[in-house]
């Protein structure tokens, strides 16, 4: 069971479902976020790893992103993974970390991948929203 109680995720059990289904409820925000701040339209997908307690969010594909016969040369496959999303919560924090990172796969074989400057961002439990990590962090700065 999943309680939240002033703006602290308690957990009881190792059953994260209601705490997973919204994350997966705001994905289309989160997808909004990715464009505004990376001009990049994908559809997000959440997978949940019940076993780790994270849940993973990848885009689709990103290739119709490319501009350029170098980047089709190079690359058969690009999207974007948000890490993180621990949901273990024995800190009993408030927020979920997820950091964008941008996956691809190359035409020879093989895979990368790569962080993407700025892509830190925040799934806050108490109030289901998105939140950029720096505005996070400058409130925390603010509040000492």
């Amino acid at each position: 069971m999943i309680q939240i109680n002033k703006g602290k995720l308690k957990s009881y059990s190792e059953d994260y479902s209601a705490l997973v289904d919204a994350i997966k409820n705001e994905l289309p925000e989160l997808e909004k976020y990715v464009e505004k701040k990376f001009k990049l339209k994908c559809k997000l997908n959440l997978e949940y790893d019940k076993a780790h307690s994270r849940v993973s969010i990848e885009s689709n594909s990103l290739m119709r992103e490319a501009n350029s016969d170098i980047d089709k040369l190079l690359f058969s496959d690009i999207c974007l993974v948000f890490w993180g999303g621990n949901l273990n919560t024995k800190e009993n924090t408030s927020y979920i970390f997820f950091d964008a990172h941008l996956s691809y796969d190359h035409v020879v074989g093989g895979s990368n991948g790569c962080e993407i400057p700025g892509g830190e961002i925040y799934y806050n439990v108490q109030d289901h929203i998105w939140e950029d990590a720096e505005e996070v962090r400058r409130r925390v700065r603010l509040s000492k």
